[in-house]
């Protein structure tokens, strides 16, 4: 059985996390193409500024397009049996306080499945593009598309992350911060 993975919103005043202006030597990136990074990324800071002001919790909200977790989020993962996943250790900046976190990854999950099932769901497409997704009210997914993963990134939507029920129960056995997991009927996409 699948869940989404997503930040808690729910979650009393999490930190807000937002991005470096530039990663040195990179004009942009993002870790939500499902694609593994060729290049050597460098520890890079993420910063909480005075409107960020919360708790960290161990699934980050940013405005980086992936994923940024706890060095305790990962080790989780890894104990799961999630092997499609490449981690970069970044540090989190309290502009406010001056703390430095240097337990924290920007973790770029390996891998795309197109197995959204669009018979079946209820989907609303940009009346720019009928092809692209603007929201899905009713998710219904193809789970024969699905060949084991535990972890990925759902081809039609990539902000959407898709964890097998091993994955959400070592992470609520964990007791992580910041991420809850409801069942893919309930999910209603953005």
């Amino acid at each position: 059985m699948y869940f989404v993975m997503t930040f808690d919103r729910g979650f009393p005043k999490p930190a807000m996390l937002t991005v470096p202006v530039k990663i040195p030597g990179f004009d942009s990136l993002v870790f939500d193409k499902g694609i593994r990074l060729k290049e050597k990324i460098p520890v890079f800071d993420l910063e909480i500024d005075e409107k960020g002001q919360g708790t960290l919790t161990d699934y980050l909200w940013t405005t980086l397009r992936g994923l940024t977790i706890s060095a305790k989020f990962k080790e989780v993962l890894d104990k799961s049996g999630v092997d499609n996943v490449d981690y970069y250790p970044v540090r989190i900046v309290n502009q406010v306080t001056k703390q430095v976190r240097k337990d924290y990854y920007e973790a770029n999950i390996i891998g795309l499945i197109s197995c959204l099932d669009r018979e079946k769901s209820e989907i609303e497409a940009s009346p720019v593009n009928p092809r692209m997704i603007r929201g899905i009210p009713k998710m219904v997914l193809d789970e024969k598309r699905i060949t084991g993963e535990l972890l990925f990134r759902l081809q039609e939507v990539k902000g959407i992350i898709i964890a097998h029920e091993r994955v959400k129960k070592a992470v609520e056995k964990a007791k992580l911060t910041g991420v809850v997991f409801p069942p893919i009927k309930d999910y209603n996409w953005p």
